[in-house]
C-alpha cells in the first residue's frame, strides 16, 4: 500500500510540475506578445516623432524644445503617480551610479546630436543613427555578455545596410559641405543611445521601466535647463525669441506631443522592449522608424515617396524581422 501510494504521489507531483511549466510557457508567450505589441509602437512614435520635430525645428530653439520636453516628460509621470496609476519606488535600491549614469547619456544623446547637426546635415544624422543597434550589440557582447548568431549579425547589416541606402540615395549631394567635427559629435550621440540601451539591461532586475524614466528625465532636465540657461545668459538664446515661440499653437501642440509622447512614453516603451529583448533585438527597432518616418512624412507633410524607398523599407523590414526570428545564443534572458 505504501509503495503505491509512492507512486500516486510521485505521478502527482509530475502532473504538477508539467502544468507549472505548461502556464510558464503560456506567460513567456503572453508577455513576449506584448513586448512586441510595444516595439511596434515604438516604431510608430519614431516616425511620429521625426514629423513633429521638423515643425518644432522650424523655430531654431533646439535646447528650448529638449527643456520642455523632459519638463513634460516628467510632470505627466509624477501626476500618474499621484493618481496611482503608476507607481516608482527608489529606496533601498542599489545600482543608483548606473541610473545616474543613464541620464547623462539620456541628455548627452540629444546635446551632441544638436551639436553635431550644426556642423554635419541631417542626411549624415540619419546615416550614423542606423550605427546604434551595431554599437549595441558590441557593448552589450562585452559587458552583459550576450551572444548574437552569425544569421542575427547578416539581418542585422541587411537592416542597417538597407537605412543607409535610403537616406543617401534620397540625400543627393546634400551629405557635402560638413567637417570632422560633425561626425565626430554624432557617432559620439548614438554611441551614448547605445550605452543608454546597455545600461537599462543592466537595471532590468532593479528598476522598472517607468522608474528608469522618470528618474532619466529628471536629471536630464536638470542638465538641459543649465545649458538654456546658459545660451540665455551669454545671449546665444534671446527671451525674446522664447516668447514668441509660445505664442504660436503649432509650437505648442509640438511640443506637447514631443514631451508626453515622443519622450515619456517613448522613454517607458524602450526600457520595457529592453527588459524583456535582448539588447541587440530590441535596438533593431530603431531601424524600422526610418520608413515609419518616411511614410509619416508622406502622410501629413506631403512628401513624395519614392521606388527606392519601397525596396528599401521591404529589406529594412526583412532585417528586423530576421533578428527577431533567429534565436540567440542565450535565449534564457529573454522574456523575464
Amino acid at each position: 500500500m505504501k509503495q503505491r501510494k509512492g507512486k500516486g504521489t510521485d505521478v502527482t507531483l509530475e502532473k504538477r510540475y508539467r502544468g507549472r511549466e505548461a502556464l510558464k510557457g503560456e506567460h513567456m508567450k503572453k508577455t513576449m506578445g506584448f513586448t512586441y505589441l510595444c516595439a511596434v509602437c515604438f516604431v510608430l512614435l519614431l516616425g511620429a516623432v521625426s514629423v513633429v520635430g521638423k515643425i518644432s525645428a522650424s523655430y531654431a530653439l533646439p535646447v528650448l524644445v529638449i527643456v520642455i520636453r523632459y519638463f513634460l516628460s516628467a510632470s505627466v509621470n509624477f501626476v500618474m503617480q499621484r493618481m496611482g496609476m503608476i507607481k516608482v519606488h527608489y529606496r533601498g535600491k542599489k545600482k543608483r551610479g548606473l541610473l545616474l549614469l543613464n541620464s547623462i547619456c539620456y541628455v548627452g544623446t540629444y546635446l551632441l546630436e544638436l551639436c553635431g547637426l550644426m556642423y554635419a546635415p541631417s542626411v549624415i544624422d540619419g546615416v550614423l543613427m542606423a550605427t546604434v543597434p551595431i554599437w549595441t550589440e558590441i557593448l552589450a557582447r562585452v559587458f552583459l555578455k550576450e551572444r548574437t548568431t552569425l544569421l542575427q549579425n547578416v539581418f542585422l547589416l541587411l537592416s542597417a545596410g538597407a537605412v543607409m541606402i535610403m537616406i543617401l540615395i534620397g540625400s543627393t549631394d546634400s551629405a557635402r559641405g560638413f567637417d570632422i567635427r560633425g561626425l565626430l559629435l554624432l557617432t559620439g550621440a548614438f554611441f551614448l543611445e547605445a550605452l543608454s540601451s546597455v545600461i537599462i539591461r543592466y537595471l532590468k532586475e532593479e528598476y522598472s521601466a517607468v522608474e528608469i524614466s522618470f528618474a532619466s528625465c529628471l536629471i536630464s532636465l536638470a542638465i538641459a535647463s543649465v545649458v538654456l540657461g546658459a545660451q540665455l545668459g551669454f545671449h546665444v538664446v534671446e527671451m525674446e525669441t522664447v516668447m514668441a515661440a509660445f505664442g504660436d499653437w503649432k509650437f505648442v501642440a509640438a511640443v506637447l506631443f514631443l514631451g508626453i509622447f515622443g519622450t515619456m512614453a517613448a522613454g517607458i516603451l524602450k526600457g520595457y522592449i529592453l527588459q524583456h529583448m535582448s539588447a541587440l533585438r530590441a535596438t533593431v527597432w530603431y531601424n524600422a522608424g526610418t520608413p515609419a518616418a518616411v511614410i509619416a512624412g508622406v502622410l501629413f507633410l506631403k512628401e513624395p515617396f519614392y521606388y527606392y524607398q519601397i525596396v528599401c523599407t521591404v529589406l529594412i523590414l526583412a532585417g528586423v524581422i530576421g533578428v527577431q526570428v533567429c534565436k540567440g545564443h542565450k535565449p534564457k534572458q529573454e522574456g523575464r
